[in-house]
């Protein structure tokens, strides 16, 4: 039996108490993983490569999605966002539309009334310098009855 004294003597090798260790790093358990990663509406936790990953649940016509469930879709969702896009394509293609036919009729109204204030200001000169020619015909036929050279005119 050891005695107290020899328990208590400076001779009694104490040393290894002294050391620290190293301590063994605790390893992860699918369970530990799996409780810090939380999962939302009733989303299931399981291990996908080392990671902690939700399976999200789904019905017949919704289901959630994200990291963590955390966004709900459903078919009602999918067909409004496909409708209201397609109605948004085929009113600006109507607008643009549109306007190429606005500018097109402008450009060509203008292109006609410039044709037609044009050509009316043909015939208004045509018409001026018939006349002219008319009167000059006339008067020459009425000097010819009378044997008169005709004046000359200088022409234009």
């Amino acid at each position: 039996m050891i005695s107290l004294h020899a328990l208590l003597s400076p001779s009694l090798d104490i040393s290894h108490l002294n050391t620290t260790q190293n301590e063994p790093i605790p390893t992860l358990d699918i369970n530990d993983l799996c409780t810090s990663f939380k999962c939302e509406n009733d989303g299931v936790c399981i291990l996908h490569n080392g990671k902690a990953e939700c399976r999200c649940p789904s019905g017949e016509d919704w289901w959630y999605m994200g990291e963590r469930c955390e966004k709900r879709g459903s078919t009602r969702d999918t067909i409004v966002i496909a409708a209201s896009s397609t109605v948004a394509v085929f009113a600006l293609m109507l607008i643009i539309t549109l306007v190429s036919v606005y500018c097109t009729r402008k450009k060509y109204h203008k292109e006609t009334g410039s044709r037609t204030a044009n050509t009316t200001l043909e015939n208004s000169l045509r018409a001026t310098t018939t006349e002219p020619a008319r009167l000059e015909l006339v008067l020459h036929n009425k000097r010819s009855h009378r044997n008169e050279k005709p004046a000359h005119r200088n022409e234009e």
